[in-house]
């Protein structure tokens, strides 16, 4: 198995785009992590090429699968920084609510589709939303949404739903469902639950819940 800061660099450019926002998001130089992508591709047979502007994996491949599920426990057990990619609609002053060992995409770079993909793949562990069309249509249950703010009503969900609409101050947190009852997760939902409350009424039309893992 590789180290961790292997396949977190091979992913964390992946997942930002570039080797400098990889080598900025794990503290260390360009070259470092050029050796280790280097390796990363090696080992698993797994190369990177860039479509219409964005990195893809060249073609499928499950032993970097079966190694992204077990270096995912490994975050959610604290041995390195777990990963969340938000829409840009998401207000910035949440941002810095979030728990130290979370870290955060581009805002909105990826895309619906893309972001869905890299959460069901393990790339990253957790999608913020704030739009509620931008859920809809994907009846999967895969995933798990955990609503932190919506009026008047709130709810957790166990897929996601066909049909959503949307709602003024509509935010939840997409999972997948087999990490859904991690520790790891249930802080980030409370504090980001406390963030929507100590926001008021005066940044938009919010109605926090206590989220419930599941």
């Amino acid at each position: 198995m590789l180290p961790i800061e292997t396949l977190d660099a091979f992913d964390l450019t992946l997942w930002l785009g570039s080797e400098v926002m990889a080598a900025q998001q794990l503290s260390c130089n360009q070259s470092t992590v050029s050796r280790r992508l280097k390796l990363a591709s090696k080992v698993f047979g797994a190369n990177l090429v860039r479509r219409d502007g964005q990195l893809n994996l060249a073609a499928p491949c499950p032993l970097l699968t079966m190694q992204r599920e077990v270096h995912q426990l490994a975050r959610l057990l604290g041995h390195g920084p777990l990963r969340l990619e938000l829409d840009h609609r998401v207000a910035q002053d949440l941002l810095g609510e979030m728990p130290s060992h979370w870290c955060v995409g581009r805002a909105g770079g990826m895309g619906r589709g893309r972001s869905l993909t890299f959460l069901r793949e393990r790339v990253v562990d957790g999608l913020l939303f704030s739009k509620k069309s931008d859920l809809a249509g994907d009846d999967d249950s895969t995933f798990q949404v955990f609503v932190v703010a919506q009026p008047p009503l709130e709810r957790t969900m166990d897929k996601i739903p066909e049909q959503i609409s949307d709602g003024n101050g509509w935010l939840a947190v997409v999972v997948r469902s087999d990490v859904a009852a991690s520790p790891a997760i249930a802080q980030l939902l409370g504090v980001l639950s406390n963030a929507v409350k100590v926001r008021g009424p005066s940044h938009g039309q919010l109605s926090p819940v206590d989220c419930i893992v599941t």
